[in-house]
């Protein structure tokens, strides 16, 4: 699943900004390049206005993809829920869920993340690294459990100049996840907004098996919300 619902507002497009190309190569090409030996298909989570361009860039690069809509910006948690539209998802054991402004995601480390998942019987995995001034921040308690995962920008905590970190990319027990998301949009209401992080906190209390696994790399973690983000790059 490539989460690819952001309008590009910030980043100041008139589309998409998974469409973003660096050297000559969509965002969002790079992304289907990286998972194509996991999935030649995959779902790719869109907003109305930009499902055009994004359909015509999928098939112009060669790809084949199943497009579905969230109409309303309602957080990563409800984006998500939309792939249970997919007829086939519940038949699907585990999901590999992409943030879709990753650039730099690498096979090998895709890889990694699904050997440890199947190997630790994981309900949730993802790749983390230590990083200067995160964006989020990996929560473990005394026997490096996992416990949270925060967003900082939200957290009225003190932002730490170095933390453990996730990478936006996402391994997960479909079902367990699609049957959580959707309870908490019964419970907050049909137009609430999902926070997908926050599911962290919440399988670790239920007792579920919650995996960080520090196999990314920096160039993996970075993201693309304005064209300075990539100057170096």
């Amino acid at each position: 699943i490539i989460a690819a619902a952001g309008k590009g507002t910030r980043s100041k497009l008139s589309y998409p900004k998974t469409l973003y190309k660096i050297k000559g190569i969509p965002i969002l090409v790079r992304l289907l390049k990286a998972t194509k030996h996991i999935d030649s298909k995959p779902i790719i989570i869109a907003n109305e206005r930009g499902k055009k361009k994004i359909r015509k860039v999928v098939e112009d690069f060669g790809f084949s993809s199943h497009i579905l809509i969230q109409k309303n910006q309602l957080g990563m948690g409800d984006a998500v829920l939309q792939s249970s539209r997919y007829s086939d998802i519940k038949n699907t054991q585990n999901s590999l869920l992409l943030w879709g402004d990753l650039p730099f995601i690498k096979p090998r480390t895709l890889n990694k993340l699904i050997d440890l998942h199947v190997q630790d019987k994981s309900d949730f995995s993802f790749p983390t690294l230590i990083s200067s001034d995160p964006y989020t921040l990996v929560k473990r308690d005394k026997d490096q459990r996992v416990v949270n995962l925060i967003e900082l920008k939200n957290s009225p905590s003190k932002i730490p100049t170095k933390g453990e970190r996730d990478i936006g990319v996402f391994l997960y027990k479909t079902g367990l996840i699609l049957d959580l998301l959707e309870g908490i949009k019964k419970k907050e209401g049909r137009m609430s907004e999902i926070g997908f992080l926050n599911l962290v906190r919440i399988l670790f209390k239920r007792g579920s098996n919650v995996n960080g696994y520090k196999i990314a790399r920096k160039r993996e973690a970075l993201s693309f919300n304005s064209k300075n983000d990539l100057l170096n790059f």
